[in-house]
């Protein structure tokens, strides 16, 4: 049972000023620029402060909640795109600033330390077993950085065919390996004279980047920035006094792998669209794609086979190496429809037979033997084999029903 004493209070705001400016230069030059400035900050704090944590097993935790947290983020994010058409070109480039960020963190939690007691028979005796206490630097600053070039050229070949080529480069700090380099192509074709039917395809390269989280855990389980001490039968409430023996476990620490890069997955799709009826289109489509060099964790100071009791280094805890090892394989076919079910309804159902296959579950899953991965390959968290979405939008209400699925996104639009 966790008392009201160990609650807390959690507050968190944001603030953002948005800027966005079209021009037309000459009548073939276009420009498109936008810039978004955002302040946001979020506290936890325990509702009792200044007291330790107790908590007594089998029975109840109270005391301070010793959650102890508290997060500035000030960013910038901007967009800039140069249209420019000359006979059948339209070509654009420009960049892309994802994020442009100053994060400021200060976590104190278990920093006034825990007790924990056996029974409550030793709680009311004052006999705990152990007292844990975090120490160490608790305020942390570091910048985010994330640029993104582009260009791209859509040419209209000839009448019924027109054909895309662009290239993008996408940079992050805190990652060594320059060779983002992104190519992509796409294709509308319509054949014939009736233009019922267009086939579309394309394919191309996008980059993921690690996401605040890894750099955070990087910068503060270092080994040097925080420690955990533990007193084996300690005093109470005060256990700095005489009778507790003292030990600092061994830290953990999280590094990236000195040859990380980026993922990347290459997404390839072909469809053909018709229109049997005026107020009525049929899609299919094959969407694919394959990662490679995915995010994943190993504890490279894992317990040894065969028994798995001791680990390499008894002097850190887990060595956590985050690593670009990951692959993933996925295949779907999307069939859609559209029609107009009336004169203030239209109507789309979509149904996806998909499969999906991966070995790693994100940048912070751990294989579940570190020593070999090779029973780590098998389907993906965000398989489905099947999928149905049908929507009845009209200008009055909207009415939507889905199978429940868990969805990845292929690639951030704006990326």
């Amino acid at each position: 049972m966790n008392l009201p004493e160990a609650a807390s209070d959690e507050t968190s705001r944001r603030h953002y000023l948005y800027v966005s400016d079209r021009a037309a230069i000459t009548p073939n030059l276009f420009n498109e620029f936008s810039v978004r400035a955002t302040t946001s900050d979020s506290i936890t704090r325990s509702v009792l402060q200044g007291q330790p944590r107790v908590v007594v097993l089998d029975a109840f935790v109270g005391g301070s909640g010793q959650t102890n947290y508290n997060e500035l983020h000030n960013y910038l994010q901007l967009n800039e795109t140069l249209s420019w058409s000359h006979g059948k070109h339209l070509i654009k480039a420009g960049v892309n600033v994802p994020e442009l960020g100053r994060n400021s963190l200060n976590d104190r939690s278990n920093f006034d330390g825990t007790f924990q007691f056996s029974s409550l028979q030793d709680y009311i005796q004052s006999k705990p077993f152990s007292f844990v206490q975090q120490q160490g630097t608790s305020r942390l600053v570091y910048w985010q950085k994330e640029v993104g070039l582009f260009v791209q050229d859509e040419m209209r070949v000839r009448p019924g065919l027109s054909i895309a080529l662009g290239l993008r480069y996408d940079w992050q700090n805190d990652i060594s390996n320059p060779k983002n380099f992104a190519p992509r192509f796409s294709f509308a074709f319509v054949p014939g004279k009736s233009r019922n039917v267009v086939f579309r395809g394309g394919a191309g390269i996008f980059y993921e980047t690690t996401g605040q989280a890894a750099i955070v855990d990087m910068l503060r389980f270092n080994g040097q920035t925080l420690q955990q001490i533990v007193f084996s039968n300690p005093s109470y409430p005060n256990p700095f006094t005489a009778g507790g023996a003292a030990q600092t476990l061994p830290s953990s620490i999280v590094r990236f792998a000195p040859d990380l890069r980026l993922p990347n997955n290459l997404q390839y799709s072909f469809g053909v669209e018709t229109q049997p009826q005026k107020s009525t289109t049929f899609t299919a489509t094959y969407v694919g794609m394959r990662g490679f060099d995915l995010f994943r964790s190993r504890d490279l100071n894992a317990p040894l086979p065969p028994l798995y009791i001791q680990r390499p280094d008894p002097e850190i805890a887990t060595l956590r190496e985050i690593e670009s090892a990951g692959n993933l394989t996925s295949n779907a076919l999307k069939l859609t429809v559209r029609t107009k079910i009336s004169r203030f309804f239209n109507g789309m159902a979509q149904y996806t037979l998909s499969r999906s296959y991966d070995d790693t579950a994100g940048i912070a899953a751990f294989p579940e033997n570190q020593y070999d991965l090779s029973g780590e390959w098998s389907r993906s968290n965000f398989d489905a084999l099947h999928f149905f979405i049908s929507t009845a939008p009209s200008p009055l209400v909207r009415v939507s029903a889905s199978a429940p699925r868990c969805r990845c996104a292929l690639g951030n639009p704006t990326r």
